[in-house]
């Protein structure tokens, strides 16, 4: 929860982005800034709001599939349109519906 909403956040890159990915998943206890590395270690400059966009948007998507794969265990969307949905192919939705 943010208390000040005048806050404008910097855009100091992050030298050592492996690290602090790794800490905040430790400090936080979220695998979702582990997976992360891989995405941004391949840029040259990284900024913190960066890093918590990723996170963040990936956290949405895993949202968006649990809600669609309650509506497929319904009945209430087939597993076709349940897959075009979250813009992936059935056998990927498949997989997600298995787990």
């Amino acid at each position: 929860m943010r208390v000040n909403n005048d806050y404008v956040a910097g855009e100091t890159v992050i030298k050592h982005v492996d690290e602090l990915l790794m800490l905040m998943s430790v400090m936080t206890k979220d695998d979702r800034f582990e997976e992360t590395i891989n995405e941004l270690s391949r840029k040259e400059s990284v900024t913190m709001c960066e890093v918590l966009d990723k996170v963040e948007a990936r956290g949405r998507k895993e949202g968006v599939i649990s809600v669609l794969i309650s509506l497929v265990k319904d009945g209430i969307l087939s597993i076709s349109e349940a897959a075009k949905r979250a813009d992936m192919s059935e056998e990927s939705f498949k997989e997600y519906l298995e787990s």
